[in-house]
């Protein structure tokens, strides 16, 4: 393991899987004390354990965060998967909040109708999504488990929106 404890690794694997999204390595390295070369050194060692094991997980890296996913070989049966334990008119629902997230309940409920009330009381149930009051409505956003239960990176799903919006 490269001098790397089996006991880290298995932390790093645990804060990754727990975690609602993707974590920083900035709070990684807070968490190890590690610095910037000791945190990429435990990661690729997971990495590699992952690939090793041939493991339907991988670790995913950026410059900022590292986050814990599925392989896109098993994105499909996964996706497969989660139509059947979401209705497709929640489904429907979901996918007009997280295209005009942050967005105003109200919004939601004119254009998917009174049935609405009930989609958006399941995704909140299932932390997909959460609500503030904003005056007489609330204001509805996408929460980090979101980005994780899809396996997107926040920071992608928002430069492609504002890409599409302008």
């Amino acid at each position: 393991m490269n001098g790397v404890s089996s006991k880290k690794l298995k932390f790093l694997e645990a804060l990754l899987f727990a975690s609602e999204g993707v974590v920083s390595r900035q709070r990684l390295q807070r968490a190890f004390s590690f610095n910037e070369r000791q945190l990429d050194i435990l990661v690729d060692e997971l990495k590699k354990y992952f690939e090793e094991k041939d493991s339907a997980l991988k670790i995913r890296r950026t410059g900022t965060h590292v986050s814990l996913s599925v392989k896109d070989e098993y994105i499909s049966f996964i996706k497969n998967f989660i139509e059947a334990e979401f209705s497709s008119p929640v489904l429907k629902t979901l996918a007009m909040i997280a295209y005009k997230s942050p967005v105003k309940q109200s919004t939601i409920i004119q254009a998917r109708g009174n049935k609405s009330y009930s989609h958006i009381t399941e995704l909140l149930e299932n932390k997909l999504v959460e609500t503030e009051q904003f005056g007489n409505t609330k204001m509805i956003r996408l929460t980090p488990k979101f980005f994780k239960y899809f396996n997107i990176l926040k920071r992608d799903f928002e430069s492609k929106f504002k890409e599409e919006k302008n």
